[in-house]
């Protein structure tokens, strides 16, 4: 069966968020369609964290910031 590749972008995010919260500096994510990058902002906020979206297309991309920034 085909991977979903929404998959990887869940756990890319959550991998980003882990070390956020540990390292207390952004990170971005790879760039990503406005669909991904949509979800990647609601990851973030479920786990209270600000994202903002940074570049242009089609290397427009997720920044994660660590809580208080």
């Amino acid at each position: 069966p085909r991977r979903d590749p929404m998959v990887d972008v869940f756990r890319e995010t959550e991998d980003a968020i882990a070390r956020v919260m540990q390292e207390g500096r952004p990170i971005e994510l790879a760039p990503a369609n406005s669909y991904v990058r949509r979800i990647q902002h609601q990851i973030a906020t479920r786990y209270n964290l600000d994202s903002r979206s940074a570049g242009k297309e089609p290397q427009r991309r997720v920044k994660i910031l660590p809580f208080g920034h």
